[in-house]
């Protein structure tokens, strides 16, 4: 392991721990979130966020293209617990692996936390484009 990998593992542990303490996304670096415990990108962070709180739809082409971008992104780390993985099947539907993979970061995203009011929803938002 080099010295990069772990400087990248300390920043998202230490973002991982904020993050499962506050409910809310932490920035790592760039457009890197932690999130209850998972590494998210901010398009995708958003995507869900919108999808649990304000049912905003998300067509299968979009996930399935978030899927494809987030496994190619945070490849170097899918053995990492900080990663979303989703246990496929032997047909390798990949379009079926991208619905549960947005599935299973929805349920990341809402963690413990069932309604939040419009306007913390909204300051996530902010949090997230800053």
């Amino acid at each position: 392991m080099n010295l990069t990998q772990t400087l990248l593992d300390t920043e998202l542990g230490q973002a991982a721990l904020l993050s499962k303490l506050s409910g809310k996304p932490a920035l790592v670096f760039d457009d890197v979130f932690a999130w209850n415990g998972k590494v998210v990108d901010r398009a995708t962070a958003i995507m869900a966020l919108l999808k649990v709180y304000n049912h905003v739809p998300v067509s299968d082409t979009v996930k399935l293209s978030a899927y494809k971008k987030y496994n190619n992104r945070f490849d170097p780390i899918r053995e990492s617990d900080f990663f979303v993985k989703v246990y496929a099947d032997e047909d390798k539907d990949i379009a079926r692996e991208a619905r549960i993979w947005f599935s299973v970061m929805c349920r990341v995203i809402r963690g413990d936390i069932e309604s939040l009011p419009k306007e913390t929803v909204k300051q996530i938002l902010v949090t997230l484009h800053s």
